[in-house]
Order: C-alpha cells, then sequence, then structure tokens
C-alpha cells in the first residue's frame, strides 16, 4: 500500500523534492498558495528550470495525484504532510513565519477532521527550538490535539544545493531525521525508503538535534 503524503510548498526545493518522494512508494498531494505556480503546475509546465527536473515529473506523474491550494483536501486524503516552505535569513535568525503559517493551517483541519494521527514533517530550515518550543505549542492550541497522541512531529533537514536539487535529494550524504515518538520516526522512514539511490547512512536525532546539525551545516 503506497503512503498518503501532503506536500507543502512547491519552490525551487519543494517542488523537486515533491516528485523524488513521488519515485518512492508515495501518493504525493501537492499543495502551494501561490495561484501561478499551480496554473503553470496544472497546465503540465513548469515554474522554473532546475536540471531534470521536467523529466522527472513526467515520469512520476502517475503518483501525482494533485496541485491544490485546499489544505482541507490534502490533509484529508494524507496521513502526514511535508512542509518545505520559505525562511529566509535575518539580523535575528531564520523567520519562521512562513512555517507557522503552515503548521497553522494543518492543525486547523486536524481540529475539524476525524484523523487518529498526523505526522507532520519539517523541511524548512529554522532556528534550533523552534519546533518544539514554538510549532508543537501551536498544534496543540490550534488542534485540541496533544503531541505524540493525536498528532506527531518529525523533522528531515535538507542539504542541497541549486542546480543539482534533485541528484542531492537522490544521493545525499546522509539522512538525518529528528523525531518526537517513534511512531513519527518509522512513517518518515517509510516515506522516504527507496528514493536514496547511494545507500547513504541514516542517523536519528532528536528534533533539536536534527535543528543543530540543519543550522550548523548551512554554516
Amino acid at each position: 500500500m503506497k503512503n498518503n503524503v501532503c506536500f507543502i510548498g512547491l519552490g525551487k526545493l519543494g517542488l523537486p523534492l515533491a516528485c523524488v518522494l513521488a519515485s518512492g512508494n508515495n501518493n504525493i498531494f501537492c499543495l502551494d498558495k501561490n495561484e501561478y505556480i499551480l496554473n503553470l503546475l496544472n497546465n503540465g509546465k513548469i515554474p522554473f528550470f532546475e536540471a531534470n527536473l521536467k523529466e522527472l515529473m513526467d515520469s512520476v506523474e502517475e503518483n501525482i495525484v494533485c496541485y491544490t491550494d485546499s489544505y482541507r483536501k490534502a490533509v484529508a486524503a494524507t496521513d502526514a504532510a511535508i512542509v518545505l516552505v520559505n525562511t529566509q535569513l535575518g539580523d535575528d535568525g531564520y523567520s519562521s513565519d512562513f512555517v507557522e503559517s503552515a503548521v497553522s493551517d494543518i492543525a486547523v483541519n486536524l481540529k475539524e477532521l476525524e484523523k487518529d494521527y498526523y505526522t507532520i514533517i519539517l523541511s524548512s530550515t529554522v532556528l534550533p527550538g523552534t519546533i518544539k518550543n514554538k510549532l508543537i505549542p501551536l498544534v496543540e492550541k490550534i488542534s485540541g490535539r496533544k503531541c505524540g497522541v493525536g498528532f506527531g512531529f518529525a523533522y528531515v533537514p535538507d542539504f542541497v544545493k541549486l542546480g543539482s536539487v534533485i541528484n542531492d535529494f537522490k544521493n545525499p550524504e546522509f539522512f538525518l531525521a529528528g523525531a518526537a515518538t517513534e511512531r513519527d520516526f518509522l512513517t518518515t522512514e517509510k516515506i522516504f525508503e527507496g528514493v536514496h539511490e547511494n545507500n547513504c547512512s541514516h542517523h536519528r536525532l532528536t528534533l533539536e538535534e536534527a535543528e543543530v546539525a540543519k543550522v550548523a551545516l548551512n554554516a
């Protein structure tokens, strides 16, 4: 049985990763708020150039369920969401505004939908402590659920560069996953199973350790 995954953020890193995951054992519901990007994608066009992206999109077309701006539609049909939206580096660190917006929209629907459990997997860069101190409490407040009971959180940082995004996603030097619970580790690993072509090492970390690793390696 395929994993049903909501992928949020179809930018220069998000769209390639969504397609890479669609090449695995996943049905991907692609979500973005940018109408221009959605219109292009729904008409079979790509919004930017990235090496091998068009060929990859064509090859995984049957596993891309839709390109949509509806959180209701995407969350209702999936068991996990991957968030890879834009974060900007400023004087006081990485801004998490877009991440918080995406997570809030997920939480609103978790409050309204009858789902036993839902795993939120963050890939955007955030400062250490953001998930535990800001994002998890935000979801708990909006959804009325408790982390580890009605929803879970994981963090899978990306280590890629523009121009070789697809190759970097498929052939990472290592794969890091931080998670709140064993269940979230298993969900995350299942989604990424079979995606990597180079038999890279996999490492389980705490959420905070994964956040630190991402920022440190960026630096």
